[in-house]
């Protein structure tokens, strides 16, 4: 794992595990699930929402996790491959489980967001 940059705020959980994550919730509860790839990448996820970003596949700058008003639930994102852009923001409702690929530029974790992190490379990281 690479950390440069770390600036921690409040509010946030933010989770540093150095073992293996079991943290996927079951599918079962998500109306939606996107798989990039082989999915096209959004540029946002709103409630119900699960995305997983596996080798290959990329998402863009300002991906947001959920809505800004904080309104969102039940949104899970989980990357073990694969490239994200700048500004990468997890809001309200929403559970980032990363264990590879690499966020670069900057990531943003909203109040009552949950990130685990256990692999990967993640450029700055704000916990607001």
């Amino acid at each position: 794992m690479t950390f440069r940059g770390m600036k921690i705020v409040r509010n946030s959980v933010l989770c540093l595990c150095a073992s293996t994550l079991s943290a996927n919730v079951s599918a079962q509860i998500f109306t939606t699930i996107i798989n990039v790839p082989p999915d096209p990448a959004p540029s946002s996820i709103e409630s119900d929402t699960q995305l997983n970003l596996s080798e290959g596949g990329s998402l863009g700058r300002l991906f947001f996790a959920g809505n800004q008003n904080g309104s969102s639930t039940q949104i899970e994102v989980n990357i073990t491959g694969g490239a994200v852009g700048s500004n990468f923001a997890a809001f309200a409702g929403s559970i980032i489980n990363i264990r590879g690929g690499e966020i670069s530029g900057g990531f943003n974790a909203g109040p009552n967001s949950v990130v685990n992190l256990s692999g990967g490379s993640v450029g700055r990281v704000s916990i607001a």
